[in-house]
């Protein structure tokens, strides 16, 4: 697991004689980028040792900038007690005090490995299938749009019982023509229901239409 903290070094280098709001959102952008990126195969104490090299770059680099002053006065100035911590950098912006994200604030999200007996070409595991390309949506960004269109295509109503469906309760993506059956992953072949609702579709093998547009 890298702790590739030197990257950092640039940024806060760089704001020695400047404002730290020129840089603060600098620092920021890479922390998140690096925090999504490994948050997948990393451990939440590799996490937290990052924020903590990170505190310690920042604090050596406020000191330097105001070597005459006491430390408490570094840390009010720079260090305030917020956003639930004792010692959180922060900037203004516009009149407003903004505080840097911390890595350990990003959830440690764990690859799901397919089950060695899921056959896709198995109507058996049909099921499974979807749920699984559920979570991949949920975990997606780049797949959002399929959720939100066909909510907004279907009115909010779930085909199945037709009632509405809230964007923040469980729903499933169900294929009309079943993937294992040949069905395609396509806007014309999928529809949006209540996870519940999806369920009893494949345990009753029941017959789901595209609800027509009004």
């Amino acid at each position: 697991m890298p702790y590739d903290t030197e990257r950092f070094d640039g940024d806060i280098l760089f704001g020695h004689n400047s404002l730290q709001v020129v840089y603060f959102y600098s620092i920021e952008n890479i922390i998140r980028g690096w925090a999504q990126h490994f948050r997948h195969d990393a451990s939440k104490k590799s996490f937290y040792h990052v924020d903590t090299a990170i505190f310690e770059k920042l604090w050596r680099w406020a000191r330097r900038r105001h070597r005459n002053k006491r430390w408490q006065w570094v840390k009010k100035k720079y260090f305030p007690k917020g956003n639930g911590r004792s010692w959180s950098f922060s900037g203004e912006v516009e009149g407003k005090r903004v505080y840097l994200f911390r890595a350990g604030n990003v959830p440690i999200k764990r690859h799901i490995k397919i089950r060695a007996a899921a056959n896709p070409f198995d109507p058996e595991w049909e099921l499974y299938f979807e749920e699984r390309l559920v979570y991949k949506v949920k975990e997606t960004l780049d797949r959002q749009w399929q959720r939100w269109r066909l909510w907004k295509e279907q009115k909010g109503n779930c085909p199945v019982c037709q009632q509405k469906m809230n964007p923040e309760t469980d729903w499933n993506i169900h294929h009309i023509v079943w993937r294992s059956k040949g069905g395609k992953n396509t806007m014309d072949n999928c529809v949006l229901l209540h996870a519940n609702c999806h369920r009893q579709v494949h345990a009753k093998k029941m017959t789901v239409l595209k609800p027509c547009p009004v």
